[in-house]
């Protein structure tokens, strides 16, 4: 809850340069609550078509509440930032 206010405002500021991919990187966080959930999911509607969105996740305190919550069916999500990267169109 504390930090994601700062994630919505980072992926916010990300968009000022009309990105062609937008790649949330989340291997260095320890805890993923329901109010980080919502921000990506937020992040992904308002982006809509106008880039890719993917998320880097993986193990028990990201990937797993990802998983567990379905929020895997509504975001891409990787369990390496190479994998997203090579994943994206735009090269």
């Amino acid at each position: 809850m504390v930090s994601a206010p700062q994630l919505a405002d980072s992926i916010q500021n990300s968009l000022e340069n009309a990105p062609a991919v937008v790649i949330v990187d989340l291997t260095g966080v320890e805890f993923l609550a329901s109010a980080g959930m919502t921000v990506l999911l937020t992040a992904h509607q308002h982006i809509g078509e106008s880039a890719q969105f993917a998320v880097v996740a993986d193990g028990p305190a990201v990937g797993r509440p990802l998983h567990l919550v379905g929020v895997d069916k509504l975001l891409t999500i990787h369990t390496t930032l190479a994998a997203a990267l090579e994943a994206s169109t735009v090269k």
